[in-house]
């Protein structure tokens, strides 16, 4: 991979790899399986970005409740069960909560 990004597209040195190499960096054809290739790797980032931010959006939004059903009394088994989130998750948040400042 490092010779792929540093190699001149010029340099005939390396034989087949260096054809491939001038190939994706200078034929038509190369760039635009190299951009097609971008784009694909591009979207998957973008789509693993989202469903990171739903799960966090998700775990943000049950801890919410966690803290809220705690403050008002709720054990921690019935927490879990309503939240359908472990008990032993539910200890730990409630934990952390109780180290925070404010």
């Amino acid at each position: 991979m490092k010779y792929f990004k540093t190699a001149d597209p010029d340099d005939k040195s390396q034989g087949a790899l260096s054809d491939r190499v001038h190939f994706l960096k200078c034929e038509e054809g190369g760039m635009k399986i190299m951009c097609e290739i971008a784009e694909k790797i591009f979207a998957e980032g973008r789509e693993e970005g989202r469903e990171e931010g739903r799960l966090l959006g998700k775990t943000e939004e049950a801890q919410k409740t966690v803290f809220n059903m705690s403050a008002k009394g709720f054990g921690i088994d019935m927490i879990a069960e309503l939240t359908e989130v472990s008990a032993e998750t539910v200890r730990t948040w409630l934990a952390q909560k109780s180290r925070v400042p404010g």
